[in-house]
């Protein structure tokens, strides 16, 4: 049918407006280092999950700051692919990220050590080990916020302080 074909056609071309619009500076069409796949998904009707998180880093490796707040479908498996594609990341907001687990920060911790900002705020899975997994990596942090991590005790900011050298 020549009418769904159409819609097919425009729809797809929407989507490319919309991918190039979040991804790529207009002026010369070159990869930004900033990526708000919140905002991404919010323009594209599309939830973002794991495998867009994979797809993006599997084919863009030099994001420096990766937006994902808000993006509930997250856990670890999208957490590896940011670790092992995204070395360089400086800046990376997960709040809202209930998925994630100690297991997701382990897998950033023993691969993105140059991680300037890191938010887990809302990330309810987290506690005392996961901040214990944090104080082992190799970080350069300067920013971590944890609002709303309530399985995180005095102990747990403590090594976190210890860690990260006070």
């Amino acid at each position: 049918d020549l009418g769904s074909e159409e819609a097919n056609v425009s729809s797809e071309m929407r989507k490319l407006r919309v991918m190039i619009h979040n991804f790529c500076r207009l002026e010369d069409g070159t990869l930004l280092k900033t990526v708000d796949l919140r905002r991404y998904g919010l323009d594209a009707g599309q939830v973002i999950t794991n495998a867009i998180v994979q797809e993006l880093c599997g084919v863009h490796n030099k994001i420096e700051n990766l937006q994902l707040a808000g993006c509930s479908q997250i856990s670890d498996v999208g957490l590896w692919a940011i670790a092992r594609h995204l070395v360089k990341l400086i800046v990376l907001n997960l709040t809202g990220c209930s998925q994630v687990t100690t297991v997701g920060i382990r897998s950033l911790s023993l691969r993105c050590s140059d991680l300037i900002e890191l938010d887990l705020s809302y990330c309810y899975l987290l506690d005392d080990v996961s901040m214990t997994v944090l104080a082992g990596g190799s970080w350069k942090l300067q920013k971590l916020s944890l609002r709303g991590c309530a399985k995180i005790s005095d102990n747990g900011l403590s090594r976190i302080s210890q860690g990260l050298g006070g």
